[in-house]
């Protein structure tokens, strides 16, 4: 049958946490990218998005979020 042919994820694909990929895309990044890949694009998000440079508070805090998720796996 199809059972054998069809497998997901395909062998050696190791699954990615739909909550990695949620914070990846608030930042604009891979769910795979690296930590300096990450702390880049988090700087250059929050020079727009922190309250003191006129951003709004609940997206510099989603960033944050997103950063401290990406960066504990």
């Amino acid at each position: 049958g199809l059972g054998a042919l069809w497998r997901w994820p395909p062998s050696g694909a190791r699954p990615v946490d739909p909550a990695r990929v949620a914070a990846a895309r608030v930042l604009g990044v891979s769910p795979q990218a690296s930590p300096e890949t990450i702390r880049a694009a988090y700087r250059d998000a929050m020079r727009t998005a922190h309250p003191d440079a006129g951003g709004d508070p609940a997206r510099a805090a989603a960033l944050a979020a997103a950063r401290d998720l990406l960066l504990r796996q």
